[in-house]
């Protein structure tokens, strides 16, 4: 968040609060560039906001930037033959933070890391996930006997 003083010098809140604690500089509720006093409340610095919103962004998801993943090499050979992929494995979506945040693409990109939900605790590609389910430790098959679902003794 935001502070403001009344000539409208905008300052980060965790700065001024460094600032006010500085035993240097001994400010209490003053603007560290004019000295007049700041405003008793945090505010929204819409242009600064508009600024940040309209920037151009791309996706960081890229499977290569988690070595340790498992199948991520996998997913970056099947992912790279379909259209949201760029040839250097990363994801393709670019565009707005604005459009980014409204898409809500971080929790639905195809090259996000996930952790299995059968708690064998690796993380994969998501794209690849229903693949490492079929074949993972911890998975549960049916009993050739009862039809009782149990951990497959791998």
């Amino acid at each position: 968040s935001t502070t403001a003083c009344i000539r409208g010098h905008t300052y980060c809140q965790d700065c001024v609060v460094k600032t006010k604690n500085s035993p240097i500089l001994n400010i209490s509720k003053n603007c560290p560039e004019c000295r007049e006093p700041m405003l008793p409340t945090q505010i929204l610095n819409r242009p600064l906001m508009n600024l940040l919103m309209s920037q151009k962004i791309r996706c960081c998801n890229k499977p290569s930037r988690f070595p340790d993943a498992v199948d991520a090499a996998a997913a970056r050979r099947r992912l790279t033959e379909e259209e949201d992929v760029s040839d250097s494995g990363r994801c393709a979506y670019t565009g707005t933070l604005a459009a980014y945040v409204e898409s809500k693409h971080a929790g639905t990109c195809q090259l996000r890391m996930v952790k299995c939900p059968l708690g064998c605790n690796d993380i994969v590609v998501f794209s690849e996930l229903e693949r490492h389910k079929s074949t993972c430790s911890h998975r549960l098959v049916t009993c050739a006997n009862c039809a009782m679902k149990i951990k497959e003794q791998l």
